[in-house]
């Protein structure tokens, strides 16, 4: 037997930009322009890489991206 999550069981805790900006229909530029503006969370995790948590992800979804 095989168990299939759905929902937000399925999903990941944080997304890379590249991931983030498929999910959120935006340009891999513009919204890393967001972060830089503040008006998208995407702490570092290493001198260079950043990850969007899925709660930002669902924010942006749910309430547009605001400053």
């Amino acid at each position: 037997m095989q168990i299939v999550e759905t929902g937000a069981a399925a999903r990941k805790r944080a997304y890379s930009v590249k991931e983030a900006a498929g999910i959120l229909r935006l340009c891999e530029r513009t919204l890393r322009t967001l972060i830089s503006e503040g008006k998208v969370k995407a702490p570092f995790v290493s001198a260079k890489r950043r990850l969007i948590p899925d709660a930002e992800i669902d924010r942006i979804l749910s309430n547009g991206i605001s400053g």
